[in-house]
């Protein structure tokens, strides 16, 4: 998780001294990554989550940072931007899905469950915190995808990411 914290924290920092960025932080869930596992096998669970990297790496800008937290789980540091722009930004994500998804010969169909909240340059709010809002906001809104090719509907989380506590 320090690969994405670090260089995460350290936009905000800059966020904080320029006393105007407003910023968005997101985490990301690959959906149904173990039932890919456990009848594809996890050669093609590695892929999936190569390509899921891809899909979010192709619907960030270079300027955001991009990060794989654990398992099945990916985070984002959204710069100059907010939470009222997380719409455009699911759209986007949920395009380049459609994409990948649409390749002939595919065993399985990528899903993705997102939470985006943002911060600001005046907020005094740690990226971990953040990253807690947005797991919990992406645990509230996820309902069952529907069924697409080669895929079953993704059961309901059962339960929320553990955080270690705050010093």
């Amino acid at each position: 998780m320090n690969e994405f914290l670090i260089p995460a924290e350290k936009y905000r920092y800059q966020a904080q001294t320029a006393h105007y960025l407003r910023y968005a932080v997101a985490f990301v869930d690959l959906d149904g990554l173990k039932r890919i596992n456990d009848t594809l096998g996890h050669e093609t669970g590695d892929r999936a989550l190569i390509e899921a990297a891809s899909v979010l790496k192709e619907s960030f800008r270079q300027s955001d940072v991009l990060g794989r937290l654990s398992g099945d789980e990916f985070s984002v540091f959204i710069s100059h931007t907010d939470e009222n722009e997380a719409s455009g930004i699911r759209q986007r994500v949920q395009q380049h899905l459609d994409t990948c998804n649409a390749q002939s010969g595919r065993q399985y169909s990528l899903c993705l469950s997102i939470g985006i909240v943002s911060g600001s340059s005046v907020d005094n709010v740690t990226i971990e915190a953040l990253l807690k809002q947005a797991d919990a906001l992406m645990y509230e809104q996820n309902v069952p995808k529907p069924i697409t090719k080669n895929t079953q509907p993704r059961p309901a989380r059962k339960q929320k990411r553990q955080w270690p506590e705050e010093d």
